[in-house]
């Protein structure tokens, strides 16, 4: 007669329930817009006013760009990916980087609109990975507008040494030499580049470009041709007691105040003449006549 024991051993065991696993949430499906354009070209503006739409969901200056760039330069540099079929990991790889893409545009809004000069110069990239075109807004301005705006920054940062000034660099140490500085590099020079670019890639004609005294001026009509391009129906808007919705930390930046937004919609002035100096400002126009041919042909 078997023990108690044996019993136990020997009864069929019911076989356990298993754990209930929360589910990770599917990411629901959002249309993402991209800008990017110039500097002090009225991009934050233009986000915090198009942020009024409950339907949008909108950014400060975003680091998703890097992200993917890093992810690029990880799969073109990897000897893993390189040893592997090509076809399979060029696969791979746009689903990786839509799943960046996407899950990181993943809220509550079903319009996502990402912030970046660096997306012109990957209009290509996404057109492969998101599998259509890339819908781009790109604010521009007047260049020498542009610079007359950075040096005013410059004189009204006292208390800060400014990244033109940082180190042994004596470009900082005029009005000349720090419009020089800004439209051989960042932050003009670099931005002016990624648009010419875009036209000799023909990819500019997918693009809507704003100009920003164009937006100050009549910003309902420049709306509406945003709202057009991204197929949104209308919405009125709030041009007058405008909440600045996107927060940056311009510290980080090295300039106060890059990033803020005044509560009304006025016209800009355009005071190079006296900012900058009038040799100076023709200059500008005269060494980027480009610019003024494609964008501002009146005023050539």
């Amino acid at each position: 007669m078997p023990t108690q024991t044996q019993k136990k051993s020997t009864s069929k065991r019911r076989p356990r329930a298993r754990e209930k696993v929360a589910a990770f949430p599917p990411a629901k499906a959002r249309k993402i817009i991209f800008v990017g354009g110039m500097p002090r070209a009225g991009s934050t503006l233009l986000m915090n006013l198009l942020g009024q739409n409950p339907r949008f969901g909108i950014t400060a200056t975003s680091g998703l760009s890097h992200l993917l760039w890093n992810l690029r330069a990880a799969f073109t540099n990897a000897q893993e990916f390189q040893a592997q079929d090509e076809q399979e990991m060029n696969r791979r790889f746009r689903n990786c980087a839509r799943g960046v893409i996407t899950g990181w545009a993943e809220g509550e809004q079903p319009v996502y609109i990402d912030k970046s000069r660096w997306w012109l110069q990957n209009f290509e990239t996404l057109r492969e990975v998101l599998g259509a075109a890339p819908k781009i807004v790109v604010p521009i301005r007047d260049l020498r507008g542009i610079c007359s705006s950075m040096e005013k920054l410059f004189r009204a940062n006292a208390l800060r040494i400014d990244p033109t000034q940082r180190g042994q660099n004596m470009a900082g140490l005029s009005v000349t030499g720090r419009v020089q500085l800004w439209c051989a590099s960042n932050p003009i020079g670099a931005a002016a580049q990624r648009v010419r670019d875009t036209f000799s890639r023909d990819v500019a004609g997918q693009l809507l470009f704003i100009r920003m005294e164009d937006l100050v001026d009549d910003p309902e009509k420049q709306l509406r041709q945003v709202y057009e391009y991204i197929g949104e129906k209308w919405r009125p808007h709030e041009y007058q007691n405008i909440e600045q919705l996107t927060v940056e930390d311009d510290r980080v930046f090295g300039i106060p105040n890059l990033h803020k937004v005044w509560p009304k919609v006025e016209p800009v002035a355009e005071d190079w003449d006296s900012v900058l100096g009038k040799d100076l400002s023709n200059e500008i126009r005269r060494e980027n006549s480009w610019f003024y041919e494609l964008f501002y042909r009146e005023r050539m």
